[in-house]
């Protein structure tokens, strides 16, 4: 059965049918403006608190770049390939047997994922183990919706399920067990994750509806695809974003191990780097070290 379904020679069309247009590409390009503009309002915010406390601003800062990297790529019309649809509709804007899949958007899920994932376990602290565990099913979660996508058959399903089964074994971690970790710190620790997990998880699990009426079941098109991924991924980042960063001013990165060593609160490194000179360990006389 397996191997009538998906046979041993399969020829990827190179072509697609169903395809982005002019008013897509617009809307990309805004997308793409907001986030390069968004990511220099992350940098600018950076140097309203003191190095040591930056850690989060660089993580929110990472997530707006791969994301203005992401969208610039689409509305470049590019990272994408053409791939059979399973169900073939009559409606002008889904017809035809051929439709765009935009892989460069699971590069951008894969690393962002991440990116957002980490920054909310570590406000609470979240052992090791857990995080690692909980971020090996972010990334189960986004590579099966990557290979579904690439499936023409009926099978791309099987993906789509084990990728909502991993999305809910992250949001079970951050709900309920890393919340825990987080319950054990101050108030506002554990009122910035609890706000931050309960957002991330809630808008994540908006994404599989997404996929399943665009690359998946191809009720709607390419563009209305764009416009749905991005007010998703604007709207789950730029808040996610401000919730970090508005959380995190209350919060001494110490207590979470983040603060930064900064040069300047050592006075010997601060006055070695200033005067460009090196301080030796040992007095030296010709050359020869002198011991006692």
């Amino acid at each position: 059965m397996a191997l009538h379904t998906n046979p041993n020679i399969f020829h990827y069309p190179t072509s697609a049918d169903i395809t982005n247009n002019s008013h897509g590409s617009d809307w990309l390009w805004a997308v793409t403006a907001f986030f390069a503009f968004f990511t220099c309002g992350i940098i600018g915010d950076s140097y309203l608190v003191p190095r040591r406390a930056r850690a989060f601003h660089y993580l929110a800062a990472a997530v707006s770049v791969v994301t203005t990297i992401n969208y610039f790529t689409m509305a470049s019309n590019l990272g994408y390939v053409a791939m059979f649809v399973e169900f073939v509709r009559d409606k002008a804007h889904v017809r035809g047997d051929t439709r765009e899949i935009y892989y460069v958007r699971y590069i951008d899920w894969f690393l962002t994922g991440t990116l957002l994932v980490l920054a909310t376990l570590l406000t609470a602290r979240t052992p090791l183990p857990i995080m690692l565990w909980t971020l090996f099913l972010t990334w189960m979660s986004v590579l099966t919706l990557l290979t579904g996508a690439l499936v023409a058959s009926s099978y791309k399903w099987g993906y789509y399920v084990i990728s909502i089964l991993s999305l809910f074994g992250v949001v079970y971690n951050l709900l309920w067990t890393a919340r825990r970790y987080a319950a054990r710190h101050t108030s506002a620790i554990s009122r910035t994750y609890l706000s931050l997990a309960a957002w991330l998880s809630f808008m994540s699990l908006i994404y599989p509806i997404s996929w399943g009426v665009s690359e998946g079941g191809n009720v709607i098109g390419v563009v209305g695809e764009m416009v749905f991924y991005g007010v998703l991924d604007t709207v789950t980042r730029v808040g996610f974003v401000g919730l970090l960063l508005w959380g995190h001013r209350q919060i001494d990165p110490a207590v979470l191990g983040m603060a930064m060593r900064d040069y300047g609160e050592d006075e010997i490194v601060e006055k070695i780097h200033r005067a460009g000179e090196v301080a030796p360990a040992e007095a030296t006389e010709g050359g020869v070290v002198e011991t006692a």
